[in-house]
């Protein structure tokens, strides 16, 4: 059990690591000092760490934790963007153009559902799918949110 100071001492540098980008080593003194698995840290640095600044310096919430993109790798759905990240930036623009127009201050979450339906239709996105045996309806909304995560940067500043 860690004492009060111990503990403020872990949670500033978990979030300074989060906000960094490098949620693995966020995750480590956790698990050094807690019988919690990776699986509940991940869960809870989710919904209490905001993960980067947009260009108006306001925080901007992650979609995409630890164990979203393990089983993305896993799935070799990380790959995919990487062999091709100008594609899919494309559909992320799209999905952000429509979201704008008809609300201003976007967030990464009010985009997903858009960029859900466009990969949905895309018969690379969906031809992979199959071949790859993946046909859970949450694989397009993680591709979704992990596009989102690596392009949201440029989409909100351009």
């Amino acid at each position: 059990m860690l004492a009060q100071g111990q503990h403020l001492v872990h949670r500033h540098l978990i979030e300074q690591r989060v906000a960094a980008g490098d949620e693995e080593k966020a995750i480590k003194p956790l698990l050094e000092v807690s019988t919690v698995s990776e699986t509940s840290v991940s869960g809870l640095i989710e919904r209490s760490v905001p993960r980067r600044n947009d260009a108006s310096g306001a925080a901007v919430m992650g979609l995409m934790t630890h164990r979203k993109l393990q089983d993305l790798r896993d799935a070799s759905l990380v790959s995919l963007l990487n062999d091709n990240p100008a594609v899919w930036k494309t559909k992320a623009r799209h999905a952000f153009a429509a979201t704008h127009s008809f609300i201003k201050e976007v967030r990464p979450s009010d985009v997903v559902p858009l960029l859900i339906a466009e990969l949905e239709v895309t018969p690379d996105f969906r031809n992979y799918l199959a071949r790859k045996k993946l046909r859970q309806k949450y694989w397009s909304e993680w591709f979704a949110e992990l596009i989102l995560d690596r392009f949201w940067l440029e989409l909100n500043q351009g």
